[in-house]
């Protein structure tokens, strides 16, 4: 079939029965497949079971509240053509887009078959490619995918070089699906406030982060059976959680430190790995 063909074809193509995506291989390797994604219902708009997607939009805070706010984007528009009831991606995004899905439909329900309360976490938005003003880059850094909490938002912002996108690694995709779980579970609510607000200590804040980001790495690796999920993306061998971490070998404790005289934004996830690793 002829590109132009498959463009033209790619105008709201309807629904197939399976979605070429992604797939973790279970021994840490991925292959882009076809798979079933039986919660997409209008795989066009990126809408289903589990959320809808919008592109655009924006990520910040209230600083008058010190919440969290999404002022979502306008509707979705997913690039892909339909062969053989198979939905075929016509670029990179698309295939990012359905393996996200996918993954978060597994983290439904494998969390589902072990009986865990996970809230009113779906449907929740799913945010393609938000602006993110300079003064919440600290809060929400500029990654490839990150969950905002307190507003059950799922940011994406596709990779078009990486071998495997963050926003299409499995054990990513599970780990920040942690963090609206962690939040769900100290707050009681997915639209509720922190479990500590950002005008508390620093001691507190900080160490309640590197809690959360344990949290989701605990989620992440007992998941996929991968602790080293991350480095199929990034090598970051330190954050495989299967090292012998200790807080004794964590170099900065939470709290307000500096760096050579300047103030420097503590980093939560080498403690993280420390809590993640005696899971």
């Amino acid at each position: 079939m002829s590109p132009l063909l498959l463009t033209l074809l790619a105008c709201d193509p309807g629904t197939a029965g399976r979605y070429q995506a992604f797939v973790h291989q279970g021994d840490g390797d991925f292959a882009a497949e076809p798979r079933a994604i039986s919660a997409l219902s209008d795989p066009y708009r990126l809408d289903g079971e589990l959320g809808t997607g919008r592109a655009g939009g924006t990520v910040g805070i209230d600083w008058s509240s010190g919440r969290a706010i999404y002022d979502e984007g306008k509707p979705l528009t997913v690039n892909y053509a339909v062969q053989d009831d198979v939905g075929e991606p016509l670029d990179m995004e698309a295939l990012i887009l359905f393996s996200l899905y996918g993954n978060l439909q597994d983290a439904r329900d494998r969390l589902g078959d072990l009986d865990i309360d996970i809230g009113e976490l779906f449907p929740m938005n799913i945010a393609v490619s938000p602006a993110l003003p300079d003064p919440t880059m600290g809060a929400f850094p500029a990654d490839n995918e990150a969950y905002v909490p307190g507003t059950n938002t799922m940011i994406v912002l596709p990779d078009l070089t990486s071998e495997l996108p963050l926003a299409a690694n499995t054990g990513v995709v599970f780990h920040e699906f942690g963090h609206g779980l962690f939040h769900y579970l100290t707050s009681g609510d997915v639209y509720g406030d922190r479990l500590l607000d950002l005008d508390q200590p620093a001691e507190l804040t900080d160490g309640a982060g590197s809690l959360d980001e344990g949290f989701a790495d605990m989620l992440g690796t007992l998941l996929t059976d991968d602790p080293s999920f991350i480095s199929r993306s990034i090598v970051l061998p330190e954050r495989d959680v299967t090292g012998d971490h200790t807080a004794a070998g964590v170099e900065v404790l939470p709290g307000e430190f500096t760096d050579g005289g300047v103030l420097a934004t503590y980093d939560p996830y080498p403690l993280g790995t420390v809590f993640a690793s005696v899971s």
